[in-house]
C-alpha cells in the first residue's frame, strides 16, 4: 500500500494545526501592537495563508484557500477565539506549546509547497524554493505589514531549517530511497525536529555586522 494514502489524514490534520499556529502568531502580534479586530484577522491570515498564496500565484494556480475554504474558517476561528482568550492567558501556557505547533506548520507547509511545485511540472530548484516560500513567506509578510523587524531575516534559524528539509526530500526522491509517502513523512519529521532543536538551543546564523 502507498504510505502517502496512509499518511494523508495525519498530514491534513498537521496542516490545519500548522495553519492555526501560524494564524495565532499573527493574533499575538496584532494584540501586542493593539490593533483592532480587522487588524487581528489580517495578521492572522498572512502567516497562515500568505506564503501559500504567493506560491500558487507564482505557479499559475488558484490560491489554495479559494478551492479549500476551510483554511479561511480555521484562520477566522483562530482570530476570533485567540483575541478574546489566548492573548489574555498566553503567559500561563507552557513555553513550548506555540513553538511546537509552529514547527509542525513549517514542516508540513514546506513539504506541501515542494509537492505542489513538482505537480505543476517545475524542477527541483524551483520546487525547493516554493517549499521555503510556503513555509516562511507568510511570516515575512506578517512582519512587513505590521512594520516589524522580520525575525525570519535576523533572529532565528528558521528558513534554513525549511531549506534543509527540502534538500533532504530532493535527495531522497532523486535516489528513490522510499515511496512518496515515506519520504514526505521523513522530511516532515526532520524539519520538525531540526526546528525544535534550533529553538531550544537558540541557534542563530552568523550575522553581518559593519565595524
Amino acid at each position: 500500500m502507498d504510505l502517502y494514502a496512509s499518511f494523508s489524514s495525519l498530514f491534513t490534520l498537521a496542516d490545519l494545526v500548522g495553519t492555526i499556529a501560524f494564524a495565532m502568531s499573527g493574533v499575538m502580534l496584532a494584540s501586542r501592537l493593539k490593533m483592532d479586530m480587522v487588524g487581528v484577522v489580517v495578521l492572522a491570515f498572512l502567516p497562515a495563508c500568505g506564503g501559500g498564496t504567493v506560491r500558487d500565484l507564482l505557479l499559475g494556480a488558484t490560491p489554495f484557500w479559494m478551492e479549500q475554504p476551510y483554511y479561511l474558517y480555521a484562520v477566522f476561528f483562530t482570530a476570533m477565539v485567540g483575541q478574546f482568550t489566548v492573548v489574555h492567558y498566553h503567559e500561563s501556557l507552557p513555553r513550548w506549546v506555540l513553538p511546537t505547533f509552529d514547527a509542525i506548520g513549517l514542516a508540513v507547509f514546506t513539504v506541501a509547497g515542494i509537492d505542489k511545485a513538482l505537480l505543476y511540472g517545475f524542477g527541483w530548484e524551483v520546487s525547493v524554493t516554493m517549499g521555503v516560500l510556503t513555509g516562511c513567506g507568510g511570516g515575512l509578510l506578517r512582519d512587513v505589514v505590521a512594520t516589524e523587524r522580520a525575525g525570519l531575516l535576523s533572529t532565528e534559524v528558521y528558513a534554513t531549517v525549511s531549506l534543509a528539509g527540502g534538500l533532504l526530500l530532493f535527495v531522497m526522491r532523486k535516489l528513490e530511497l522510499f515511496n512518496l509517502g515515506t519520504m514526505s513523512f521523513i522530511a516532515c519529521v526532520f524539519i520538525f525536529v531540526f526546528r525544535m532543536i534550533a529553538w531550544h538551543r537558540n541557534w542563530h546564523l552568523p550575522r553581518v555586522v559593519l565595524k
